[in-house]
């Protein structure tokens, strides 16, 4: 699980400069949580600051003084876990996993036990242990999240990893919304994800849909279709924009939630679009000359033929012909070169079209033909309707 990357000085919170451990074990009165501060210190002082990973050389002096400690309070847990670094140290790993987990059931607190049993239970594939240490530590320990949360998101394609983690998640940690984020910057670990959440929405957990989205980007770019149409299915129905036909949303009655599988509106220099869900209709105003696409969406569509009209109004007249266009593009399989068809409208009817082959997913387009308006457009759209005729 690299934890490599994790500086032992920063995790453990041993950061305590080159302070003499006798100064600090010499403190009036002499108690063993005094001297537990003193082991550390020691264990601190016989490592570099570049130090990374857990530390493989501990001190006799450091086990002496921990000891100490113990012996005068035994909820030092700090002592515990110097002792367990020690058995570790010296290659007796079974012994320090016995250390490291009592000193668990004394305190959830303590930074260095939980590394060392992330560490422990990793190597021993247990990623329910892992994933509920990982928990303890990113509950208590502020600083963990910018070096844990990566390495959670970095774990997410190991084998039972989807299910441990939605064990874990569905109760609701406070850390989960940074998770996702920590997911989404990953980049490269999406279809885990994605599958991540849909068991998480099998089991009634709200999640947020801004990070579906993203998660919907990423898949679709990476050519993950289906894994994205699934996503999409299980994130649309605790909303309102559950499909009941071809298209999501056919009256812009609402704000886009999961583009691209809801409309995404695209802006240009040449033009622009607004949405008005109160009223339901799409604003667009072009410049002279404006073209282009200004309204998109992820279809998955079956063989066969299709019926397409685009509602519009427009002050002083109707749009001129072929003012719009769609486009239906394969989002698969080489895209254009399977299946890219562009289809002129005339204002207010209805166009058909075929399609064939082995496509299943397509960009569904509204495309700008400004050309013929030499003043530009400005115009709403009511409703777009596509059905299989």
């Amino acid at each position: 699980m690299a934890l490599a990357f994790i500086s032992l000085l920063a995790a453990l919170g041993l950061a305590v400069g080159r302070v003499a451990p006798e100064s600090v074990a010499g403190l009036w009165p002499e108690n063993g949580l005094t001297i537990a501060r003193a082991a550390n210190m020691q264990l601190a002082a016989g490592m570099s600051v570049e130090a990374e990973g857990l530390p493989t050389d501990v001190s006799e002096e450091t086990i002496r003084i921990s000891q100490s400690a113990l012996r005068r309070e035994p909820l030092a847990v700090s002592a515990l876990r110097n002792l367990g670094y020690g058995a570790s140290a010296s290659g007796d790993p079974m012994q320090a996993a016995q250390i490291m987990k009592i000193g668990s059931k004394l305190s959830r607190r303590e930074a260095g036990i939980n590394i060392w049993l992330i560490d422990h239970y990793e190597k021993q594939g247990n990623l329910g242990r892992t994933f509920k240490h990982f928990d303890y530590l990113l509950r208590t320990n502020s600083r963990a999240s910018g070096t844990m949360l990566p390495l959670m998101a970095q774990a997410l394609p190991a084998t039972g990893a989807v299910e441990a983690f939605a064990e874990l998640l569905a109760s609701g940690p406070p850390w989960s919304a940074n998770f996702w984020t920590a997911v989404i910057e990953n980049g490269t670990v999406a279809v885990p994800a994605a599958s991540l959440r849909k068991t998480l929405y099998s089991k009634g957990v709200e999640l947020t849909p801004h990070h579906d989205e993203f998660l919907l980007t990423q898949l679709t770019r990476q050519g993950a279709l289906d894994e994205a149409w699934t996503l999409y299915q299980a994130a649309s129905q605790p909303l309102s924009s559950v499909r009941t036909g071809v298209l999501s949303d056919p009256s812009f009655d609402r704000e886009p939630l999961l583009a691209p599988f809801d409309w995404e509106i695209i802006q240009a220099e040449e033009f622009g679009s607004r949405l008005d869900t109160e009223r339901g209709h799409l604003h667009v105003n072009s410049l002279p000359g404006g073209e282009g696409v200004f309204l998109q969406q992820l279809l998955r569509l079956e063989a066969g033929a299709y019926r397409i009209s685009v509602e519009t109004k427009k002050d002083g007249g109707a749009l001129g012909e072929r003012a719009l266009d769609v486009r239906i593009a394969c989002a698969e399989l080489a895209g254009a070169a399977t299946f890219d068809d562009k289809i002129g409208l005339l204002p207010n009817g209805a166009s058909e079209f075929e399609i064939s082959g082995p496509c299943r997913f397509f960009w569904f387009s509204l495309e700008l033909d400004a050309s013929k308006g030499a003043s530009g457009l400005n115009f709403q759209i009511d409703e777009v309707r596509l059905v299989k005729a």
